[in-house]
């Protein structure tokens, strides 16, 4: 069973000051993608509790939300969209400093201001969409970019936080002295004296990634550091065990989005707005 902590008290204050401030729905998904119900915060808008009360809409409300903190989990950045319900929606995904997922700040249930209305089924309905706060793109990506910051504080803080078992430390401290090598789950099973069944099975369990994919993401992620720090893509791909300089900058691109020459021209260049309101 994973052992995760949050420190429930500050958790609420600070959520409860966020909602004090933007005035919209702020909530906390586990690392499970399970709301944690015990914060005292802003209740579901009431247009979401009223079309929620249809056991399909309910589902495909549910669905949404899980399709969302996955690809949120996935890129561990900024992740703003519609619903399926064309609803303005955030989050925020908190990652420990070994890049270790621990759950998400959710926001919105917000309209875009100018955008287009859903179809309504009733009255009702339509009454209670136009009683949902109205936001500009542009607001809703400074509270964004605000959340990225208190995720921040949040981690050093750790008013979150995920302890894995001793066998789980010395692994990750084993893949940690290991990146600029190739590890297979064979290395990584004999390093804590375990099989490599139990490894693929409980890394999954324990961090809800495989652990190649854990591994990729710490390689690329000191990658990226290396890549700011001025090293060159050819020396970057040697020293993280990588087959060569165009399979490094595949995956490269694959996690970032861009090249690690763009990358790098990107973060040295002034703060721009970057943050968008995508579809679902």
């Amino acid at each position: 069973m994973v052992r995760y902590f949050i420190e429930s008290q500050q958790m609420n204050d600070l959520l409860s000051l966020l909602h004090r401030l933007f005035d919209i729905r702020i909530t906390f998904f586990d690392m499970a993608d399970g709301e944690v119900g015990y914060f005292d915060i802003k209740g579901m808008s009431k247009y979401c509790s009223f079309i929620r009360r249809d056991t399909a809409m309910n589902a495909r409300c549910i669905a949404c939300d899980k399709r969302n903190l996955l690809i949120a989990q996935r890129t561990k950045d900024i992740h703003i969209y519609h619903c399926h319900r064309g609803l303005a929606e955030g989050i925020i995904p908190l990652s420990d400093t070994r890049g270790v997922y621990l759950g998400a700040i959710v926001f919105g249930q917000v309209r875009i201001r100018g955008s287009r209305s859903p179809s309504f089924g009733d009255a009702y309905e339509r009454r209670y969409y136009r009683m949902l706060p109205s936001l500009s793109r542009e607001r809703l990506a400074d509270i964004a970019r605000m959340l990225k910051y208190v995720s921040e504080h949040i981690i050093v803080r750790e008013l979150v936080r995920h302890k894995a078992r001793q066998w789980m430390e010395t692994l990750l401290s084993y893949i940690d002295a290991n990146g600029s090598r190739r590890i297979g789950i064979a290395d990584m099973a004999k390093a804590v004296d375990r099989s490599p069944s139990f490894i693929s099975h409980y890394f999954v369990k324990e961090f809800g990634v495989t652990a190649r994919a854990y591994i990729m993401d710490r390689k690329l992620r000191r990658a990226a550091e290396q890549i700011l720090a001025g090293k060159r893509s050819a020396e970057t791909a040697r020293q993280f065990g990588f087959y060569d300089e165009f399979h490094f900058s595949k995956a490269f691109k694959k996690k970032f989005g861009v090249s690690p020459r763009a990358y790098a021209a990107e973060k040295r260049s002034p703060l721009k707005d970057t943050v968008k309101v995508g579809d679902t």
